[in-house]
């Protein structure tokens, strides 16, 4: 087990190909001697997905063996956890093979809760606009934020900080990309991916394709900036901007869902208008706030996560609390305040992470993120200044 951990920590391209096969080998020989009552377990799972990554390091047909031998005493397995603090999963996409089952295990490391929603082809858009609107209410299935509607293919329950769920389902019998998603407010447009259905998974490794971003976001990975990146060209950021450049990256890094800024956005976090008033004309205090959201957090727009006696999982922001009760807003798309009796409240913890995700211009460049930060420092003042985030 210990190794097995250790292994799956290993970045995927950094993994060598040449001690694959021994690995696989040993992983599938251990699974054929597994009893079945034991093939449940999170270790066991664990293995299984090692096995299944490490399986396309080998050739096509060899990799068809191997499959194989795993098909007759186990379901094939995919692990997909959460990334604490930045609101996405660590699988972009996986795939699987069209009418086979399939096992999938969703974990969670962050400390707000989160669900995973397989959607039809196409309907991506469909699912979240109906998602967003839903009351915390837990439906027949145990499920918080899932339309009732065909469009939904499979869907975990939400899961708490540090827990997990497990969805066993057959493939669509038609090849495809289908879009997965965590429908809890406000999560979508970050935290989605895509599972890609195959006729043949081993020939589709072979020569994968890398399926079409939900979104349409063709953004690829920069880097993971870091306040230090910008020390000595905050400068840059005082000069003048062409007149939509501004606007169009405030909207493309997901700024204007949450915050307001000359009259327009949402109302999930701080107003922007005077943040470099509030922050008394420093640049790079502003900088940190985009780069590193949970390093200053007001006590206004702090999360809190409930987990009440029924096994409802709600996360919101609290507007008011007394002794008897604790009003919080859970839903952005849908504010109204939902209050809670304090003896129906099993636990209740105050989160000291933002709302806002960290890593949220890593797919931007330098020179983006200074002309983003020359246009939220350069609007004009308002009489009554916000709140400090």
């Amino acid at each position: 087990d210990a190794a097995v951990r250790t292994l799956a920590r290993i970045p995927r391209d950094e993994r060598p190909a040449a001690q694959a096969r021994q690995v696989v080998e040993t992983l599938v020989a251990h699974a054929e001697a597994t009893p079945a009552a034991q093939r449940t377990s999170d270790t066991f799972l664990e293995a299984m997905h090692l096995a299944d990554e490490l399986l396309a390091a080998l050739p096509t047909d060899d990799a068809r063996t191997y499959r194989q031998r795993l098909r007759e005493v186990v379901v094939r397995v995919v692990l997909i956890n959460t990334v604490e603090e930045e609101m996405r999963y660590d699988t972009p996409y996986f795939a699987v093979e069209a009418g086979r089952p399939v096992q999938l295990v969703l974990r969670n490391e962050d400390l707000m809760p989160h669900n995973l929603v397989i959607t039809a082809v196409g309907k991506f858009r469909d699912v979240v606009q109906q998602s967003q609107g839903l009351p915390p209410t837990i439906d027949r299935q145990g499920r918080q934020y899932v339309p009732a509607t065909g469009d939904v293919l499979q869907a975990t329950r939400m899961v708490p900080a540090r827990g997990q769920d497990v969805l066993t389902f057959t493939a669509p019998q038609e090849p495809g990309e289908y879009p997965y998603v965590c429908t809890f407010p406000n999560h979508w447009m970050r935290m989605y991916g895509v599972m890609v259905v195959v006729p043949d998974l081993d020939a589709w490794r072979a020569n994968p394709t890398v399926p079409a971003d939900p979104l349409g976001n063709t953004r690829a990975l920069v880097q993971n900036w870091k306040l230090d990146d910008f020390r000595d060209d905050l400068a840059a950021a005082t000069g003048n901007l062409p007149a939509d450049l501004g606007p169009r990256l405030f909207k493309e890094a997901t700024c204007l869902q949450c915050h307001k800024l000359r009259g327009e956005g949402g109302a999930v976090g701080p107003e922007l208008t005077d943040v470099l008033q509030r922050n008394k004309g420093d640049l790079q205090a502003v900088l940190r706030e985009l780069l590193e959201p949970s390093h200053k957090v007001d006590p206004k727009y702090a999360l809190y996560n409930v987990l009440t006696a029924d096994g409802k999982v709600i996360s919101g922001i609290v507007t008011q609390q007394n002794a008897q009760s604790v009003t919080l807003i859970s839903n952005p798309e849908n504010p109204q305040p939902q209050t809670i009796a304090r003896d129906e409240i099993d636990e209740m913890v105050k989160s000291s992470t933002s709302l806002m995700p960290k890593g949220l211009l890593d797919r931007f460049t330098r020179d983006e993120i200074l002309v983003l930060l020359r246009y939220i420092t350069s609007a004009p003042a308002t009489s009554a200044p916000a709140t400090s985030n």
